[in-house]
């Protein structure tokens, strides 16, 4: 559900669905305070290219994940949730649609790492339910095709445990880190908090308010760029964003929440949402669900 890449790799996205280094200076890992930290349960997921390393199984609940991005190209790690009767198999297969609704017939995404840059890092914590889920990678190289379609998808299992044996939200959300404030998602809006232009670790929460799936997808707009420059990379068809993928969190389903741990280094950036509409097909980005800031 979540596009990145060329303008070209995007649209051909749209038609299947869709610790930095300090030298690289966009996301690095946060110290954020809180006193129910040291009790999330802490996964770290590996990208290659064109695989990951997860756990086969997790426990439900608050989950804390460090995604190290260790190939030679950007990734991400977007979550799903399969519904019943659903395979990892048959979500591929529904990703390869031309819209969004065969996806959305069978599973629901639960967050995850938005993309970032090789040898970068994104920690996301998100609260997850039993179940059986995939990760899967959008980003697309030079040749347009989905990561997910290279085989970089990946199973796991979440298991039932004391804390969320009864599947219900004060379970689930048992020892949720404290946040420094809140992104609200909504069909079309992403409205972000001052906070987040402070040269500062963050901890923020992600709340999807809206009745489709959203995700925030940040970039780090290159020197002398702006959000103009960025929506004009949306309409073409060979331009490339200018930028470079800064992390965030993928995409959550409706009225859900994640936490997203941010330290973005001074500079502009633009904040996103591409996963494709269920009336119209297209990204929400090119509906106005973008929004930009500068970190000071």
């Amino acid at each position: 559900m979540a596009l990145r890449g060329s303008a070209r790799a995007r649209r051909a996205l749209l038609s299947l669905l869709t610790v930095l280094t300090l030298a690289g200076g966009l996301v690095v890992p946060v110290a954020q305070a809180s006193a129910n930290r040291s009790a999330l349960h802490v996964v770290l997921i590996t990208a290659k290219n064109f695989t990951y390393e997860v756990p086969a199984t997790i426990p439900a609940g608050l989950v804390e994940f460090i995604f190290e991005n260790r190939g030679s190209q950007t990734h991400e790690a977007q979550f799903f949730r399969l519904k019943s009767g659903a395979t990892e198999s048959k979500l591929i297969t529904a990703l390869g649609k031309p819209d969004i609704k065969p996806t959305l017939a069978i599973a629901a995404g639960a967050g995850g790492a938005a993309s970032v840059l090789p040898g970068g890092r994104q920690d996301v914590i998100l609260s997850l339910r039993p179940g059986r889920y995939v990760a899967a990678c959008f980003e697309a190289g030079s040749d347009n095709i989905p990561h997910f379609l290279k085989g970089m998808h990946k199973s796991f299992v979440v298991t039932s445990n004391a804390r969320a044996a009864s599947d219900n939200d004060d379970a689930l959300l048992n020892g949720a880190p404290r946040a420094d404030s809140v992104v609200v998602l909504r069909d079309y809006q992403l409205r972000l908090p001052a906070v987040i232009s402070r040269d500062r670790p963050l901890m923020l929460r992600v709340r999807n308010n809206g009745p489709q799936t959203h995700q925030m997808e940040i970039t780090k707009l290159n020197a002398g760029k702006t959000l103009k420059d960025y929506l004009r990379a949306l309409q073409s068809s060979s331009g490339t964003p200018p930028g470079k993928a800064a992390g965030g969190i993928d995409a959550l389903a409706p009225f859900t929440s994640g936490w997203v741990e941010l330290r973005l280094a001074p500079g502009n950036y633009v904040a996103a949402c591409f996963v494709p509409d269920i009336k119209t097909n297209k990204p929400h980005a090119e509906m106005g669900m973008v929004a930009a800031f500068t970190v000071r």
